[in-house]
């Protein structure tokens, strides 16, 4: 299985487009560009994306960076998103930041500022996708015991149990896992 290292770029401004694009491709991403809200929803039927480096000010009436992205992520679930504005949408771009998990970026930027903020986001991402595939297996072990509790073979009762254990002790490090994306949440 590849890796998914798509990127939708979306800017009204078609040089800051086109030396983003080309950076990020010289980086080894899969690039695809739009201009505009319209063509970006278009693309995302399109292309399967990871990324998303979206404009805060579109010059579109109707539509912000914040708006389209918010119908991207409803697109694409999974899409890591990260907001681009200049120093007077800033207040914006962490309002966006604290009310719907978008990253954001105050231009100018550097492209490597771009590919360490998408890493950071893509491993903050897995750790929590781990951290609940861990937590729904805590819940079924618990239920498991639960359910030995209740049981009257207690040979069979001792046999689950130690195998719930080990398989508890196999998963414990839940706890590590948490303590790392709290450490990421809290630079």
């Amino acid at each position: 299985m590849s890796v998914n290292n798509t990127i939708l770029i979306v800017d009204d401004d078609f040089s800051i487009l086109e030396m983003i694009s080309e950076g990020l491709t010289e980086q080894g991403y899969h690039v695809v560009a739009a201009v505009n809200p319209e063509d970006a929803l278009r693309k995302i039927k399109e292309v399967d994306i990871r990324f998303a480096l979206i404009d805060y000010d579109l010059c579109v009436p109707e539509m912000n960076g914040v708006d389209l992205s918010q119908k991207i992520r409803f697109a694409q679930p999974d899409v890591i998103i990260l907001i681009m504005t200049g120093y007077q949408n800033i207040k914006y771009a962490v309002d966006a930041m604290r009310n719907y998990k978008f990253d954001y970026l105050i231009k100018p930027f550097r492209i490597d500022q771009v590919i360490s903020s998408f890493e950071r986001s893509l491993r903050e991402y897995q750790l929590l996708e781990e951290n609940k595939m861990l937590y729904r297996k805590i819940i079924e072990l618990e239920e498991e015991c639960e359910r030995l509790k209740n049981s009257e073979n207690e040979e069979h009762v001792m046999r689950t149990i130690s195998q719930a254990s080990k398989k508890l002790i196999s998963n414990s490090n839940a706890a590590d896992i948490y303590r790392k994306q709290q450490n990421l949440n809290n630079p």
